[in-house]
């Protein structure tokens, strides 16, 4: 049983990535699809391994040249751990606690133990997936620089090891957080605000890290020595160099934290997620209302969902987030960057001020592929989307909502962002072209994304962040409009080693409204007649 919902499980969330159409229409996995799903995996997992690539270069030959092989994989477990462990939290509360077919599974001959295992193993895969990503590239660097085969297979161990202890802790406290913020009136914005402390604090950890590299390598011996006094951190990464009582206890620790956790949750499955921990009844109050278009009516629907799905929020607004904290950051530190513009200004011949506006508005187009709002608005609509077919309401005020409610949340921090990158560069002479092409852009990536969304619809889904997250066309929009935004970034950038700032933006300008235009072409000609065909 086990197996077979486990198998259930992944072939729900492929399936999120691969289906063309809703279930049971008899469709088969198109080979396209699942190429893009295999080059789409491939893509990110490339990027984020060659990230953790480049900080394992930079610490490798020093931490080996001393023989503190230890601190160097200690370093690693840390950022393993913790990436695990704060994306798990919130895995968890979806995956185990609040997933959509828990209750129908109860109700059918199937042990809750069963479920439970179930569950937690598709989590742990996912984990290891992540663990790979972060660790393996360390045990090769390591290896590439001259490490002794007792680290190669002690962090091989260590590496079979590892995610089973944050998946365990991050099962508990998805737990209490599912608990907890239900308790809460505002549900949503108590999920939402607790996700983004969690990643605030690793982000602001891992840059902690990444500034004080140099200084680590330059007093590699200090720090070591200063880590090493704590006996508990040390055994930590003695264990991934086989010593053999540090290794021993890892493992042990990490397999019983998981097997007691299941336990735990298997035995108060049926009573955990039956719990009723809603806030008070709404009280209906009669009032006068106003006659509205159907479009504002719908817009009003999409804006209230997304603001009532803490998962919807966050996987999608982090591009917003980006903005504005890289704004921020853009201001405080505006000397740099001028400076740094003006000597790749020199480097490419380029005016160096007209260089540094199109980097920031191009920054600024690249944190909106990141915000996919619509991409999984249509498939949201679930089984319910008999519902609003059924109402005297035209298909393309239903698609043109869900473009105008994505465009609405990206506006205000847009707008915000793009006035104090403005401020940072000093150019306010382009004001208009950095308010007017971030914008432009976030309109892109809504239509690119409910295009992707009607050609590769999924209404069948037991939880909402496989839709949301896994989805083909999640995906598709995010790396589409990143390409585009590329794509622009490098032709205002050759622009302006020919032409003049003012010159450069409103060619940059044109040009994203051209794409802009073609968009709203085929969501009128085809997105519209794929959505009244569903």
């Amino acid at each position: 049983m086990i197996k077979t919902l486990l198998k259930m499980r992944f072939a729900s969330a492929f399936s999120a990535m691969s289906r063309n159409g809703v279930a049971g229409n008899g469709k088969k996995k198109k080979p396209l699809s699942i190429a893009l799903v295999a080059l789409l995996y491939t893509f990110i997992i490339a990027v984020f391994a060659f990230i953790f690539t480049g900080v394992a270069i930079l610490l490798a030959p020093a931490l080996v040249a001393i023989g503190a092989d230890w601190f160097y994989f200690l370093v690693f477990i840390g950022i393993d751990v913790s990436l695990v462990f704060i994306f798990g939290v919130f895995e968890t509360k979806s995956e185990i606690f609040e997933c959509r077919d828990n209750a129908l599974l109860l109700s059918l001959p199937i042990k809750p133990r069963d479920i439970v295992i179930s569950r937690v193993l598709s989590v742990i895969i996912w984990n290891y997936i992540e663990s790979l990503v972060v660790f393996l590239p360390a045990i090769i660097v390591y290896a590439c620089v001259g490490g002794s085969y007792l680290g190669v297979i002690g962090s091989s161990i260590v590496l079979l090891f590892l995610p089973l202890l944050p998946t365990a802790i991050s099962c508990i406290i998805g737990f209490f957080v599912s608990v907890v913020t239900a308790k809460f009136k505002k549900k949503t914005f108590t999920t939402v605000l607790v996700f983004f402390v969690f990643f605030g604090a690793y982000m602001v950890g891992y840059t902690a890290l990444i500034d004080g590299m140099e200084s680590m390598i330059a007093n590699v011996g200090i720090a070591a020595g200063a880590v090493g006094r704590f006996a508990f951190l040390k055994a930590i990464g003695e264990a991934a160099i086989l010593k053999p009582l540090p290794l021993v206890l890892l493992c042990l620790v990490s397999v019983l934290s998981s097997a007691l956790t299941v336990i735990a949750i298997s035995l108060g499955f049926s009573r955990i997620i039956s719990i009723n921990v809603g806030g008070k009844k709404v009280v209906y109050r009669a009032k006068k209302s106003e006659r509205r278009s159907p479009l504002y009516a719908l817009t009003k629907k999409e804006l209230q969902r997304y603001f009532s799905s803490s998962a919807y929020i966050i996987n999608t607004s982090l591009g917003i987030i980006f903005t504005a904290v890289i704004a921020v950051v853009a201001l405080i530190n505006r000397d740099m960057l001028k400076s740094v513009a003006q000597i790749f200004g020199e480097i490419l011949a380029a005016d160096g001020d007209a260089l540094l506006s199109v980097i920031l508005v191009s920054v600024m187009c690249l944190c909106a592929s990141m915000s996919y709002i619509s991409a999984c608005s249509l498939s949201l609509e679930g089984k319910s989307l008999w519902v609003i077919k059924s109402m005297p309401i035209s298909g393309r005020d239903v698609l043109l909502s869900k473009v105008l409610s994505h465009f609405i949340i990206a506006l205000p921090l847009t707008f915000i962002a793009s006035v104090l990158l403005c401020a940072a560069s000093g150019a306010w002479s382009l004001i208009w072209y950095f308010i007017l092409v971030p914008q432009i852009c976030n309109a892109i990536c809504a239509l690119a994304g409910l295009l992707y969304n009607c050609a590769f619809p999924r209404f069948d889904f037991a939880n909402e962040v496989s839709v949301i997250k896994n989805s083909l066309s999640s995906f598709l929009t995010m790396i589409s409009v990143m390409l585009l935004s590329f794509g622009l970034a490098a032709l205002a950038i050759w622009l302006a080693t020919l032409v003049t700032a003012q010159l450069v933006a409103l060619v940059h300008t044109v040009v994203a409204l051209a794409v802009f235009s073609v968009l709203v072409v085929i969501l009128i000609k085809y997105a519209t007649p794929k959505y009244e065909r569903l």
